[in-house]
């Protein structure tokens, strides 16, 4: 696989053979969640020409993929992917502008600032100052990462020591509660 587009944890576009596939991870507070989709030669060259809309559909399919990820909730399918592709790469600017719009309201989210973050990002390549010493300068899947996405690198390096003990521990506290439980209802 070759990627075309993206660093980081961001999206990311690989060519596979003759097919090309668009990646998204996606944080929902205690998951990472990664989504993948196949896309067309035409949808990759307007994310690589055009970074606002390549912007918009990284922010907005985040968001739509987050709900999907919900409990109760629908999957998004390849359709529903290629419907949502199709309105923010390749329609007019007044219906894409609409369509941000509507989408703000629908998920309650501003996504002119999630926008804006997008594009600043891509234009400003972070100082090696910014760097997290986990983080090797030469890793090119952390190359020009934002600050929170080094952290989050470094976050997921946990001890797996640590991990049993912190299940052992919230294990214990459990039983404890409903030892707790158990016996006050046997004394009612």
């Amino acid at each position: 696989m070759r990627r075309l587009l993206g660093s980081g944890y961001e999206p990311h576009v690989y060519e596979d053979g003759n097919r090309l596939i668009y990646q998204q991870p996606v944080g929902s507070g205690h998951a990472d969640l990664e989504f993948t989709f196949e896309v067309a030669r035409r949808d990759v060259d307007v994310l690589l020409a055009d970074p606002y809309r390549r912007a918009v559909l990284e922010s907005v399919g985040h968001a739509v993929l987050q709900r999907s990820a919900m409990r109760g909730a629908s999957p998004v399918t390849q359709a529903d992917f290629e419907a949502l592709v199709a309105l923010v790469l390749h329609s007019d600017a007044s219906a894409l502008e609409r369509y941000i719009e509507q989408a703000s309201r629908d998920y309650h989210m501003a996504f002119r600032v999630y926008i804006d973050a997008a594009l600043a990002r891509w234009s400003i390549k972070a100082p090696e100052t910014a760097r997290d010493s986990t983080c090797a300068p030469s890793d090119p899947l952390l190359d020009g990462a934002p600050r929170w996405a080094l952290r989050r690198e470094r976050a997921l390096k946990v001890d797996p020591n640590t991990v049993v003990l912190l299940k052992v521990v919230i294990v214990v506290a459990l039983l404890a509660v409903l030892w707790t439980v158990v016996r006050r209802l046997m004394e009612a």
